[in-house]
């Protein structure tokens, strides 16, 4: 059995909190960069956001933005479409994002002539993954509708 000196004992207290101290500080530095990567990020995409609001009517907004968030290319693009998309559906009367409900599905479902685009690479999403993140999206928005 060995006995431990107080100075070892002591010594190995410090150097923990340092080393908790260290990440505390390293962890706080990378959240900053993290949301001001993302600031720089997403500026581009509200740009665009704002600039198709000016050009198409509320009522094509959400295809619009299923559109884009189906030829996106980065995870981060698609997200922020999708999340458009949805923002663009509960703007409308209840009327008429029922009558969306049915011609967005079969958009998002590829069945008006294949033009989702299918990418492949390290931080990109397949035409499959996001036609089903998008159909439950749609869906669930559907559920919360009342239909008369």
């Amino acid at each position: 059995m060995t006995v431990l000196q107080p100075e070892t004992y002591l010594g190995g207290i410090i150097r923990n909190l340092h080393i908790r101290l260290e990440l505390v500080e390293l962890s706080e530095h990378l959240m900053q960069q993290r949301i001001r990567l993302g600031d720089l990020t997403l500026e581009p995409l509200k740009r665009s956001l704002n600039k198709l609001r000016a050009e198409v009517t509320s009522l094509a907004l959400p295809q619009a933005c299923i559109d884009r968030a189906l030829g996106a290319s980065l995870a981060v693009d698609f997200r922020f479409w999708a999340g458009a998309a949805v923002e663009a559906l509960n703007a409308l009367p209840t009327a008429q994002r029922a009558a969306l409900y049915q011609p967005l599905c079969r958009r998002i479902a590829g069945e008006d002539g294949g033009w989702v685009v299918l990418r492949t690479g390290h931080s990109s999403m397949t035409g499959l993954g996001k036609r089903s993140r998008l159909s439950m999206l749609v869906n669930g928005i559907s559920r919360r509708w009342t239909f008369s």
